[in-house]
């Protein structure tokens, strides 16, 4: 609640943009099997802790109560959309470029929405500045 939930997003993005980069940018080598693990961890805790903030970013950015279950079917529209479709474009990428390669090209598409969510984000915290200099 102390730095709000757009900037809080912005941050997990940022976190999930280094995670995903790093699988992209890396091969893998012997021994480093907890570096892996670790960079693993913490794209989960960035995935997990946007379920956390689904819904609190209504609040903050002022959707009207009698459009929030509208904004809730929207949100969680975009939200689960990639459970969807993230699996079948991982085949494709792996099928199209088999071994490390295709694996990498997974992990830039990764990175390319993470870069999104982060201009998304950045979008939110500047509309929520404009609103709040404007008052209540």
């Amino acid at each position: 609640d102390r730095i709000g939930q757009a900037k809080t997003i912005f941050i997990l993005f940022a976190i999930l943009l280094v995670s995903d980069l790093y699988f992209a940018l890396t091969t893998p080598i012997p021994g480093a099997a907890m570096i892996m693990l670790g960079n693993t961890i913490l794209g989960s805790v960035a995935i997990f802790g946007f379920r956390g903030l689904y819904y609190a970013i209504m609040e903050e950015s002022r959707v009207p109560i009698a459009l929030t279950g509208t904004a809730v079917g929207v949100v969680a529209t975009i939200g689960y959309i990639p459970e969807i479709f993230v699996l079948l474009v991982a085949g494709i990428l792996i099928d199209n470029s088999p071994g490390l390669a295709g694996h990498q090209h997974f992990f830039y598409f990764l990175s390319g929405f993470a870069l999104l969510g982060m201009v998304a984000a950045a979008a939110a915290m500047k509309l929520q500045t404009k609103r709040s200099n404007l008052g209540p």
